[in-house]
């Protein structure tokens, strides 16, 4: 963009973004912007090679026919963080003013997605609970992928007992919702162990790309209808405890909505600042493809075992998992500037 001449005298705010992602901010210097600019130039080039570099100036007071205090702090607001308090953005971070280059959000949903864990861990959970506390009745594989189709545990055992009957002759709403919840209690507690016991484990490609994503300075987070409890410890058993303190995770009943609605990624973009337009989305099901593009997210589905034969036609890349589909940062960077 058109940057303002300056004389040598002129206090101003020098802003650099190289095209790795780095960026130079000289507040109230004297140095002439073309010098200064040969400068980044010339050490960005030492370091990392020949790399384009861009660049704008903001005058630290008020100038005629430039940008006043006001447009300063508008601008800065806008940008997601004062320029003086050093916070960068990661729509500030690209080269040549574009977003293809800098960090961009990544949310992951969690079961299977990270993990296969729907039919050998929460179904294995919920029949397990069912028999402790006295319930006849039985998901087989065919049943519980049906009813995965409905976002929530919670949700899953009312659909259920409302086609089949309810247990123990329960008939009250606030007596069927409080046995719901205390059966769905034991069951995460159950889907714990099953977790902590390494019988589920990882889906391929998930911590190398996690990582690598990290190392890029990506946001990222994990978006789940499942227990926050549940989430939390399978991040942390499976990623480990470096990972698991890194990546905010927002899940289970923080939001009222669930899956297909778009809620639980809203609300991840609004706390963590994300710009829902530049976010990818990791899914692995009709519902999660429907609720990441509500909210207006690109979305990646990795199949898994009970949504391989699901209708993603509007998912912008499908994948069978994010190894064998060489789902790298690159690709996922690609899918975000679209």
């Amino acid at each position: 963009q058109k940057v303002p001449r300056y004389s040598s005298t002129r206090q101003c705010v020098l802003r650099w973004t190289l095209s790795c992602g780095v960026t130079v901010v000289l507040p109230n210097t004297r140095v002439p912007p073309k010098m200064f600019g040969l400068f980044v130039f010339a050490v960005s080039f030492s370091l990392l090679g020949p790399v384009p570099v861009s660049g704008f100036l903001l005058p630290s007071r008020a100038s005629p026919g430039l940008m006043d205090g006001d447009s300063y702090q508008g601008r800065s607001k806008q940008m997601g963080a004062s320029l003086d308090s050093g916070l960068k953005p990661f729509s500030a971070l690209s080269s040549g003013g574009g977003q293809e280059a800098g960090p961009f959000p990544i949310l992951f949903d969690c079961d299977g997605v990270l993990a296969d864990t729907e039919p050998d861990g929460h179904r294995v959970a919920f029949n397990e609970a069912f028999v402790k506390k006295g319930v006849e009745t039985e998901w087989d594989v065919d049943l519980y992928g049906k009813l995965t189709e409905i976002g929530g545990g919670k949700e899953r055992m009312t659909h259920h007992f409302n086609t089949i009957g309810w247990p123990h002759g329960l008939s009250d709403p606030e007596e069927k919702k409080a046995f719901v919840q205390e059966l769905h209690l034991l069951k995460t507690s159950l889907f714990n162990d099953l977790i902590s016991s390494g019988k589920v484990p990882l889906r391929p490609g998930v911590k190398e790309l996690i990582e690598t994503a990290f190392a890029a300075g990506c946001p990222m987070a994990v978006c789940s209808t499942s227990n926050e409890k549940a989430v939390n410890n399978l991040v942390k058993v499976l990623l480990g405890d470096d990972i698991h303190s890194r990546l905010p995770i927002f899940a289970g009943d923080v939001v009222k909505k669930k899956k297909p609605q778009p809620d639980i990624y809203l609300l991840a973009a609004e706390k963590l600042n994300l710009d829902p337009k530049r976010c990818v989305v990791v899914e692995d099901s009709k519902i999660g493809l429907e609720a990441a593009k509500e909210a207006g997210m690109k979305c990646l589905v990795t199949r898994s075992t009970y949504t391989r034969d699901e209708d993603f036609s509007g998912a912008d890349l499908v994948v069978s998992d994010l190894e064998e589909g060489g789902v790298t940062v690159d690709v996922l960077r690609e899918l975000s500037s679209r």
